[in-house]
């Protein structure tokens, strides 16, 4: 289901986002399913040099876009513990958005992944990588292919089926 939602959402909200702001964003619906937008915010760009790395003191070299941050939930619901539950969600897409996205989803999952050097050698070295590995310490030893949509990680049927090489990305 969330293969299918968050692509929807994503070209469905490409002529909404042409907007000058994102303010737009939280009034954005899919009739087929439950969608909050809570907040949309643009976030202004940073200068190369000027970006942290984590968590150290350390910058990178790359200058980061402006971009439209976006939280939200799908399905969001309140509990009979009176607690609100829902599949929370954020997205943070380029005020030039072309369309494409990378997805990654919270919970006790392959939750650790190097976007951000991808990213980079996509804007500065006009490099597109066919996949990005995620790692997590909810299961250690394990790795998976981040696969650009709609393509999907498939084991190759052959070695070790919790690493990553051993799966390919396909529709």
């Amino acid at each position: 289901m969330m293969r299918l939602v968050i692509p929807a959402l994503l070209a469905l909200a490409a002529p909404t986002f042409a907007q000058t702001t994102c303010d737009p964003l939280t009034k954005f619906k899919i009739a087929v399913t439950n969608l909050q937008i809570a907040k949309a915010e643009t976030v202004s760009g940073a200068a190369a040099g000027t970006v942290r790395a984590g968590r150290g003191p350390e910058t990178i070299p790359a200058a980061m876009p402006a971009y439209c941050r976006s939280d939200g939930a799908i399905n969001p619901r309140t509990g009979v513990d009176n607690k609100p539950y829902g599949i929370g969600f954020a997205l943070a897409m380029p005020t030039n958005w072309n369309g494409g996205f990378v997805f990654q989803g919270g919970g006790a999952t392959l939750d650790k992944c190097d976007a951000l050097t991808a990213i980079v050698d996509w804007v500065e070295n006009n490099t597109a990588t066919d996949a990005i590995t995620a790692t997590g310490k909810a299961f250690p030893g394990r790795s998976r292919p981040l696969c650009p949509w709609p393509k999907f990680a498939h084991y190759k049927g052959a070695g070790d089926s919790e690493d990553a090489r051993n799966f390919e990305c396909r529709e």
